[in-house]
């Protein structure tokens, strides 16, 4: 009797409410296709991991045959990666610009602390000799090299003062602007021995 007056009540309310029927095949369809999505999803996952399994790096176009969407996401993530390796290639071209400037600004440091113990040298030579010149020359560059290290700037790791020789200092230097007292006297010496060298004109 319970059972009857059930079924009583809802054929009461269908037809007091109409639309009730229809709101729940509505709702049926709707679960349906939410279903069918969320099949359709896994089936495309599915596929995608194959994809990756059989080639790490695959184009977008396979990629998009399975799931456009995911296509899409991984066509931008791809450009956002490209962006940044080109940007962090950028900073560290600019890196080593930096760095290569900086090596050259040392090198000139060195070059004009090192060119003065060089002309000291080719004064000393022919007034104190070789000997005792040399010795000066070396502890000079031994000294110079320390105190360039403990202000900062580097000194190369093959860098040996006492095969630095005077010579190739003051060429060095030279080549860095370095005003060479020694190469301005060996030059006046050249042009005055080039002058006397020259057949005197008669006026």
């Amino acid at each position: 009797m319970a059972e009857l007056s059930d079924l009583y009540v809802n054929l009461l309310n269908q037809a007091s409410d109409p639309m009730r029927g229809y709101r729940a095949m509505q709702d049926q369809q709707v679960r349906n296709m939410e279903l069918q999505n969320k099949q359709r999803e896994f089936a495309a996952e599915q596929q995608l991991r194959e994809l990756f399994a059989r080639n790490a790096n695959p184009n977008i176009s396979e990629i998009g045959a399975i799931s456009p969407q995911f296509a899409q996401t991984f066509g931008k993530n791809q450009m956002e990666m490209m962006q940044a390796g080109m940007g962090m290639q950028n900073i560290q071209s600019q890196i080593n610009e930096r760095a290569q400037k900086r090596d050259v600004d040392e090198s000139r440091i060195r070059a004009f602390a090192f060119a003065p113990l060089a002309e000291q040298y080719k004064r000393e030579v022919d007034t104190i000799g070789e000997a005792q010149a040399s010795k000066n020359y070396n502890e000079g560059m031994g000294k110079t090299a320390s105190a360039l290290q403990a202000a900062g700037i580097n000194i190369p790791m093959n860098f040996n003062p006492e095969q630095a020789t005077p010579d190739a200092v003051l060429n060095t230097a030279v080549g860095f602007g370095f005003p060479s007292e020694f190469f301005k006297g060996q030059a006046s010496l050249a042009n005055k021995a080039a002058e006397q060298r020259l057949p005197q004109r008669h006026v």
